[in-house]
C-alpha cells in the first residue's frame, strides 16, 4: 500500500517534527476542510429550498407561496452570508447545526399549518 506509507515516514520523524505535523494537519483540517464541507452542505440546502419553492410555484394545486417559506429562505441566506464573512466559518459544525434547527423549526411550523 503505497498510499498509506506516509504514516510510517511520519513516525520515523523526531518527536518535535511529529508534533509540528500534527498541528499542521489539525489546522488544515479545521480551517480548510470542515468549512469546505459546510459550504457544500449550505449550497445543497439552498438549491433544495429553491427547488421546493419552484415546485410550489409551478404546481397549480399547491397553495400560494406562504410568507413563512420566504422567511425561511431569508434566514437561510443570512446564515450563508454569516458563514462566508464571520467567525462562524472557523467553527464549521456550528453552521450545520444552525441550518438543521432552522429546517426543523420551519418544517414543524409547516406541519402544524397543514
Amino acid at each position: 500500500m503505497k498510499l498509506l506509507s506516509g504514516m510510517d515516514q511520519i513516525r520515523q520523524l523526531p518527536a518535535y517534527r511529529q508534533r509540528r505535523f500534527e498541528r499542521f494537519y489539525h489546522t488544515q483540517y479545521r480551517y480548510r476542510v470542515l468549512p469546505l464541507f459546510a459550504d457544500v452542505y449550505l449550497v445543497i440546502a439552498f438549491i433544495g429550498t429553491l427547488l421546493f419553492l419552484g415546485g410550489l410555484a409551478l404546481n397549480p394545486d399547491a397553495p400560494d407561496v406562504f410568507g413563512i417559506y420566504l422567511i425561511y429562505t431569508a434566514i437561510l441566506t443570512g446564515l450563508i452570508a454569516a458563514h462566508r464573512f464571520t467567525r462562524l466559518r472557523r467553527s464549521a459544525p456550528m453552521i450545520v447545526y444552525l441550518v438543521f434547527f432552522n429546517m426543523a423549526a420551519f418544517s414543524y411550523l409547516g406541519y402544524m399549518t397543514t
